[in-house]
């Protein structure tokens, strides 16, 4: 009974996909991936309305919802094949599985070490999960400032995910969230495979950023935490990556695009910060030519209705961040010049530590080898840039927290969230392509 959320999630997700680029050739990887994360976010959209309308989880809702996208899809697909070239199709079948399997393999292997997760998963995203599904119609109580420590004014994209995927247990069984971030991590894996294959990049090269990180330990340690931010890291890699698909290709990845921005915006603040930067270049990339109108037709609606949850939460539920002090007006904790070179230093620091198994070393040599053809990718580098000035901004500015404790705890997962999206764009600028692109 517990596989039912997710196959309700991936038949949705999957007639979206095939509804939207029924025409279009794609290698499997990338089909998949966009299928099931288009599921997940249907899911995730629909589970949040469940709570709005009905002040409570309501299984029947979240069912009918479902079935009735489904029901509304299946006609429409069924005219068409809705599949793309069938050699090409398959002939990534099994790349796509393979991935899959040694990615979901190692995943496993790391997260059986902690099958609960880590400190954040018990008391900020297991915990609000838990909170809503089981608390009925006192859910609302979750964002008490008094729960300060869980984050009350984070998003709740992931606890309701793993409300979903709960709704057919008993209880609430550990290894939902378990499989959960398993999953993030598979997809992020194939989402980096896909896109590289999408672009005709060679198959051989492209199997070495799809695994890379895989191969890292402390990146893995993070990634199967239960934390957000995998599943952070694996938004950005999407909505990123079907941005420079639009651009690239074919307009309709802006529908895509357009849905993973604005759930990364109902993740965790930092995802809301990052979707207005891929919102704000993805409309000045749109304004700039000359079909403006009917790229905008494709990208500001999928966007505004799947930010729709975060628009929501931030106007009616949010009590605001209890854990920040303007230190650029407070006298008692005031931003100082040492904090912001604590800031500086510490950022090198990390960059360089051995546990990141010379990930960053790599992509920066990739980078300065291949400069202009890398930094003419606008699509990743205005984000990541503008992204890494304002969290050194926030880390300054904002002084409640003693910065040497607050740097060792956060900018790991800050970076780690980055990583997958940092690959893609260096990969897509140095691997050579096979053929021409689609």
């Amino acid at each position: 009974m517990q596989i039912i959320p997710y196959l309700l999630s991936l038949c949705a997700g999957t007639l979206i996909v095939k509804k939207f680029l029924k025409d279009t050739a794609l290698p499997f990887s990338l089909f998949l991936g966009l299928s099931l994360l288009s599921g997940i976010s249907i899911s995730i959209f629909i589970c949040f309305f469940s709570f709005v309308f009905f002040n409570t989880f309501n299984l029947l809702f979240t069912l009918m919802s479902h079935g009735l996208i489904i029901g509304l899809l299946v006609p429409k697909t069924l005219k068409t094949s809705g599949l793309p070239e069938k050699t090409y199709f398959l002939s990534e079948l099994v790349p796509a599985l393979l991935i899959l399997l040694i990615t979901g393999t190692i995943s496993f292997i790391f997260a059986k070490n902690h099958p609960d997760g880590g400190w954040d998963a018990w008391q900020v995203w297991n915990f609000k999960a838990k909170f809503l599904l089981l608390s009925g119609s006192r859910w609302k109580e979750l964002f008490a400032p008094e729960l300060w420590r869980s984050s009350p004014h984070y998003p709740l994209a992931i606890p309701l995910w793993n409300v979903w995927t709960w709704s057919f247990s008993k209880d609430t069984p550990w290894f939902i969230p378990f499989w959960n971030s398993i999953l993030s991590c598979s997809l992020t894996s194939l989402f980096i495979f896909g896109f590289l294959q999408r672009k005709r990049m060679q198959a051989l090269l492209s199997w070495i950023p799809a695994l890379f990180l895989f191969t890292i330990p402390f990146f893995m340690t993070l990634a199967v935490s239960q934390y957000a931010d995998i599943f952070l890291g694996l938004y950005l890699l999407a909505a990123l990556g079907s941005l420079y698909l639009a651009f690239t290709s074919l307009n309709v990845f802006l529908i895509f695009s357009g849905i993973f921005t604005g759930i990364l915006s109902f993740i965790k603040p930092e995802g809301t910060i990052l979707a207005g930067l891929t919102f704000t270049v993805a409309m000045t990339f749109i304004f700039k030519n000359k079909d403006w109108k009917e790229k905008a037709f494709l990208f500001l609606p999928a966007a505004l209705i799947a930010g729709l949850p975060s628009i929501l939460f931030q106007l009616f539920l949010s009590p605001g961040n209890q854990t920040f002090i303007n230190g650029l007006a407070s006298s008692s904790n005031p931003s100082t010049l040492l904090r912001l070179k604590i800031i500086l230093g510490f950022f090198i620091i990390e960059i360089t530590r051995l546990k990141w198994g010379f990930l960053w070393f790599l992509l920066l040599a990739a980078a300065l080898l291949n400069f202009k053809k890398v930094f003419k990718e606008y699509v990743f580098v205005l984000p990541v840039i503008a992204y890494m000035l304002i969290v050194i901004f926030y880390y300054w500015v904002n002084t409640y927290f003693e910065i040497e404790w607050w740097l060792a705890v956060s900018l790991n997962r800050i970076l780690m969230a980055l990583a997958p999206a940092l690959i893609l764009w260096i990969s897509l600028s140095v691997i050579p392509k096979k053929s021409s692109s689609l």
